[in-house]
């Protein structure tokens, strides 16, 4: 369903403290949710926190080597030079597997926008949506969670917050 970037998984691995556990409900809770990764995003992953994949090896199934390369020149003017390799590797797995990116950089979000007509997820709108969608966190962790981002250097800006925190507070259950 998922296919991850790098800021995605040192969110909930590094910024809010492994709270991987929260990854894990929502894959319980809804069969359809698989966290793909890609081999630049293992790599990178890897180098900043190998504990991540040798810990929860089935918890992120990362995709053959040379997958997303047959579409990279049809789509390589969209990608260059906005965005960097791993965003870009990202953004050509979704097309080729027909599947939704968490995506945070705002250039790689206007790309995939502009290439697939769609909204990709984003690491903030995930945690709006485990409390909003999938009923795995409580509305007080879920805006803990937001303003734990944006302390630990997250870009998100007061109003985006501020709507998220909206969200959250309007929600049906």
């Amino acid at each position: 369903m998922f296919i991850c970037d790098s800021t995605f998984l040192i969110a909930f691995y590094i910024e809010l403290d492994n709270r991987l556990d929260i990854l894990l409900k929502v894959k319980n809770k809804d069969k359809k949710v698989v966290y793909f990764i890609t081999p630049l995003i293992f790599s990178e992953v890897s180098a900043k926190s190998p504990d991540l994949f040798q810990d929860n090896p089935s918890l992120f199934p990362v995709f053959p080597q040379k997958q997303g390369k047959e579409i990279e020149n049809e789509y390589l003017p969209f990608l260059e030079p906005f965005v960097g390799k791993g965003e870009r590797e990202v953004i050509l797995y979704s097309i080729s597997y027909g599947k939704t990116p968490i995506l945070d950089d705002k250039f790689a979000v206007k790309v995939w926008l502009k290439i697939s007509g769609k909204k990709p997820m984003r690491t903030s709108r995930f945690i709006v949506e485990t409390y909003c969608s999938w009923d795995i966190i409580s509305k007080s962790e879920a805006i803990h969670l937001l303003k734990k981002l944006k302390e630990k250097g997250f870009r998100i800006s007061d109003d985006i917050l501020l709507s998220l925190i909206r969200t959250i507070d309007t929600c049906k259950k």
